[in-house]
């Protein structure tokens, strides 16, 4: 028979030992309670919610583009928010048959990155590589230390159609310039985009300019000639 001395300590080992039982289970319990109740759900909703949105802003921040459309010409092109469209310069030049129809340029003012989309006349019967040609011997007239980098008249589209493709350099008041050109020739008209930025930035904006190029629509112009 146990002394009542050893029997009270047996009591209390017994009711220390179960205490931490009955907190764990307590506890267990009143998890099971939140995370199964309409409390639990909504908070398990809310919290999915806003990584959703937190996801859904990321995403439409960096992705985010505009429609510019120019039915005099039949342009339908994306750009991104992130920068300003303004009417190409039109046709300035003597002896020059292109028309500057829309420009594109970063608000960023520390870019010096531009995007262009001209139209030209050609004769009939002139492939793109003919064109390129063409446009080669005028760059180099016209431009200081043009070199052409990579040239292709195949392989290639624009708006659905054959186009070509061109890298090439030169320099501009003392600043190199580094510039793509893609066009495709639709009836006697041929439909051309050039990005031109610094050395240094050309490649990191590239992967948006590509979106922008991808993105080019040609329909029938209101003007013809």
């Amino acid at each position: 028979m146990l002394s009542p001395h050893n029997h009270r300590s047996n009591v209390k080992i017994q009711n220390y030992c179960s205490k931490p039982v009955l907190v764990l289970a307590s506890s267990l319990i009143l998890l099971l309670i939140v995370t199964t109740s309409p409390i639990g759900s909504l908070c398990n909703k809310i919290t999915e919610n806003a990584f959703a949105a937190s996801s859904q802003s990321t995403n439409n921040n960096s992705s985010q583009f505009l429609t510019y459309t120019n039915d005099t010409y039949g342009i339908n092109i994306l750009y991104p928010a992130s920068w300003n469209s303004s009417p190409g310069e039109g046709n300035n030049k003597t002896g020059d048959s292109s028309t500057d129809i829309v420009s594109f340029s970063p608000k960023d003012t520390n870019s010096s990155a531009t995007f262009d989309v001209s139209v030209d006349n050609v004769d009939s019967g002139e492939n793109l590589k003919q064109f390129v040609s063409d446009s080669i011997s005028d760059d180099k007239t016209d431009l200081q230390n043009f070199k052409v980098n990579e040239s292709s008249s195949s392989g290639n589209s624009l708006a659905g159609n054959p186009a070509y493709k061109m890298l090439y350099s030169y320099i501009d008041n003392g600043e190199n310039i580094k510039g793509l050109e893609t066009g495709t020739i639709i009836g006697n008209k041929a439909y051309f985009i050039q990005y031109e930025n610094s050395p240094e930035q050309f490649d990191s904006d590239l992967p948006l300019v590509q979106k922008m190029i991808d993105s080019l629509k040609i329909t029938t112009p209101k003007i013809h000639g």
